[in-house]
């Protein structure tokens, strides 16, 4: 069972760590392509985009999972703790605020997509994949929100 829940919660890490090998595999078939089969290059091109694109939103669970997110901590250090805290509780407040209303307007984006059929012109693929990506990082990272207050409110309840 732990095994599982350990899976679970590297999840998106995990995910991560596919699509940055993926992207790397096509940013080299990419270069080699130029040599020996210089019609698929725009193609493995806009493929690794994609990959690196889904990299970059599948980042934002384990960010939110770390606190790693810009701040400008020298100014919050000159308040006193209790203020901090506010500050903190504020800014994943609008955070999270941020994620939910991104992860709705690229649904209602993706919905769009797969209704109207849309494909990329290089790649033949389906929009709906690559709109798909922002989806899935903001929901991700919104739940990781909620996961750390409700686990927060727990440690304070004891």
């Amino acid at each position: 069972m732990n095994q599982k829940k350990d899976f679970l919660n590297g999840m998106e890490t995990n995910l991560m760590m596919i699509m940055i090998l993926i992207a790397s595999v096509l940013t080299l078939g990419t270069f080699l392509f130029q040599f020996f089969a210089p019609g698929l290059v725009e193609v493995t091109r806009q493929l690794s985009f994609y990959a690196y694109g889904w990299t970059v939103f599948l980042g934002l669970a384990p960010a939110v999972k770390k606190g790693a997110f810009l701040k400008v901590d020298i100014l919050v250090a000159k308040y006193p703790e209790g203020l901090r805290k506010a500050i903190n509780i504020l800014c994943q407040l609008i955070l999270f605020i941020l994620m939910a209303a991104l992860c709705y307007y690229s649904f209602r984006l993706t919905v769009r997509a797969v209704a109207g059929g849309q494909q990329n012109a290089a790649a033949a693929i389906p929009l709906a994949v690559i709109y798909a990506a922002p989806v899935l990082g903001y929901f991700l990272g919104a739940l990781e929100f909620v996961r750390k207050r409700l686990e927060r409110k727990g440690e304070s309840d004891r």
